[in-house]
């Protein structure tokens, strides 16, 4: 087993490193949300296919962003709260 990790430390280091995947690990929970409204453009077809992937991803990059400003307090800046 020590050798194995050793062997292929390297490449699981680089794999932590992706920027592509610790975004997708980012919005992971977010896909799960609206990839259930989307299944339904799944049509037996390549193209179907794909753009079933990138509106999901889209999707679900905006909710990220838009549920993560709401926590923050910075979606509505326009009524400030009163304290």
């Amino acid at each position: 087993m020590a050798i194995g990790i050793m062997a292929f430390g390297k490449f699981f280091s680089e794999l932590s490193e992706n920027k592509m995947l610790a975004v997708t690990g980012m919005i992971s929970y977010e896909i799960y949300l609206v990839h259930a409204f989307t299944l339904g453009m799944i049509k037996p077809s390549v193209v179907s296919v794909l753009a079933f992937v990138v509106v999901t991803v889209t999707l679900a990059y905006v909710t990220y962003f838009t549920i993560g400003k709401m926590k923050n307090g910075k979606f509505n800046n326009y009524y400030p709260h009163k304290e």
